[in-house]
């Protein structure tokens, strides 16, 4: 997983509870080391720094994960990182996972070597969720304790707050695209409208 985020986190979460495939590692890579521990609560058993790594992120990886990964998620949206995470997938099965949205403009390029040694490279829009079937069976997921959302909420602030939301997220003090709280209040002040957004 790259970036310990909210939709890291998300992807780890969801993945264990439809029963997909059930890890023994779950490495997650970031550059701000506060974000371990947080990595660590959603399921995450290897933490590494590219910054803090000698040589190559995807050789470490690599080796990390004895040939490759089986899967692996770019939630950065940084097009370096893409490169990198397909290339720490292991060769002949491996699937990496493009959740973090680039900039406009962006491309991103591999070597044609890295799809014809048999790994995939694609990527998905809501975690390739059916609005119509599967926010249902999300919803109950959560109803029913097999998924933890709660723990992803890191603030809670008013909607006139908004600017220190993003502060708090540039600061790296709060969980980069995941969720806040925002209360605002509606005309009527006996009435009151919680909206959850990424922050």
């Amino acid at each position: 997983m790259w970036s310990c985020s909210g939709s890291a986190a998300s992807a780890s979460t969801s993945s264990r509870a439809r029963g997909w495939w059930a890890p023994t590692k779950i490495i997650g890579v970031d550059v701000n080391d506060s974000k371990e521990e947080w990595g660590r609560r959603f399921g995450m058993t290897h933490f590494v720094n590219p910054k803090k790594v000698d040589g190559d992120i995807v050789q470490h990886l690599v080796a990390l994960t004895d040939g490759g990964a089986d899967f692996t998620f770019d939630c950065t949206g940084n097009t370096t990182v893409m490169r990198q995470a397909l290339e720490a997938c292991h060769r002949g099965w491996g699937v990496s996972v493009v959740i973090g949205v680039a900039e406009a403009g962006k491309e991103i390029a591999t070597r044609p070597f890295q799809l014809v040694t048999g790994r995939v490279w694609k990527g998905t829009a809501f975690g390739g969720a059916r609005g119509r079937t599967d926010v249902p069976k999300i919803v109950d997921w959560y109803m029913n304790g097999k998924i933890e959302i709660d723990p992803m909420i890191t603030h809670v602030l008013k909607l006139e707050e908004i600017n220190k939301g993003f502060e708090l997220m540039h600061e790296g003090k709060s969980i980069p695209f995941g969720r806040g709280i925002l209360k605002s209040s509606c005309s009527k002040p006996e009435t009151s409208n919680t909206r959850r957004i990424g922050l």
